[in-house]
């Protein structure tokens, strides 16, 4: 049976609070009662807390990390990248898996009850969680997501530029059917990257069809409009399109995902892609909560890393 404060207490007929006290050498006990509690704490078989005691320093080697997805192979890099720097500064991970793309209260609730130092979160997060995070002041630094508040700290892809780039490579492609297929709505960089696309292919004066990844009739439309370059939100979706589009033989495309994730994870599918130095990114959001946890600093902090064209050869 775990040893708590109040079986002290009832042994030494005082309160919890001198028992604690006791335990700390707070100058306010006299030496003699700090004894005392202190025999029977060891007598009893006593074991500190230390996770609580980091807890009152605001100290812990916690860091609580929210990803969206188990099967993104963009978040197994991602987190790849970001253990191995937090273990090299003595930090642990505490892993929190968002299923739904937005962190929640209740969420949030059970990352800060595991007692953890900061958090570095992959996922959007409504407005509740937001506030009690920059008024609780709570270290906290948002990594591949741009939520467009100036209060939060974040550091991410330029996703406008992502758009604008591939749709620059539609231009040059000889290609003349194009068609965007989105995330989820709830996924930041939906709107970004779509109107980077739409804004360079304008001058084409082609029109542009839109879908959505998890509609049942994506493979019909897509062969039906025949379209024959194909810009998706992120790599995931397109290895899933690619994958369909096999199926029934349509070949005759060209198709670009987001994030480039094949540099990093040889399992993946190759497929032409943009994004920016993951590790760059990675690196950049580890450093800047870890200044926060270290120096206490609130401030609100951003850096926008540029993409590239990333082709398969």
């Amino acid at each position: 049976m775990t040893v708590k404060l109040k079986d002290i207490a009832e042994a030494a007929n005082c309160s919890i609070n001198t028992v604690s006290r006791a335990l700390r050498d707070c100058s306010d006990i006299g030496a003699k009662t700090k004894r005392k509690i202190k025999d029977l704490a060891e007598s009893m078989g006593y074991v500190p807390d230390n996770i609580a005691g980091y807890l009152r320093n605001k100290n812990t080697n916690l860091v609580g990390v929210v990803i969206s997805s188990t099967t993104n192979p963009f978040f197994t890099v991602s987190l790849n990248l970001l253990l191995a720097q937090l273990s090299d500064l003595g930090y642990i991970p505490l892993i929190m898996v968002c299923r739904n793309n937005i962190v929640t209260k209740d969420l949030l609730m059970d990352i800060i009850s595991s007692r953890v130092c900061g958090i570095i979160s992959f996922s959007n997060m409504n407005d509740d969680v937001k506030n009690y995070c920059i008024y609780g002041n709570i270290p906290l630094v948002l990594i591949g997501v741009n939520i467009g508040n100036k209060e939060v700290s974040a550091v991410y892809p330029n996703d406008y530029m992502s758009g604008e780039l591939v749709g620059k490579e539609f231009l040059k492609s000889g290609r003349t059917r194009p068609c965007y297929v989105a995330g989820s709505k709830v996924w930041v960089g939906n709107k970004d990257r779509r109107c980077g696309f739409l804004d360079a292919i304008r001058e084409s004066n082609v029109a542009c069809d839109e879908y959505d990844y998890d509609d049942v009739d994506l493979r019909n439309n897509i062969i039906t409009n025949k379209n024959d370059f194909i810009f998706c939100y992120n790599d995931e979706i397109a290895s899933f399109v690619v994958e369909v589009l096999e199926r029934c033989g349509y070949n005759d495309y060209t198709i670009f995902g987001v994030d480039g994730v094949w540099r990093y994870l040889s399992i993946c599918r190759k497929i032409n892609s943009v994004g920016g130095k993951l590790d760059d990114v990675i690196k950049c959001g580890m450093e800047m909560l870890i200044s926060k946890i270290e120096t206490g600093d609130a401030s609100p902090k951003s850096k926008v890393f540029p993409v590239e064209i990333i082709t398969v050869d």
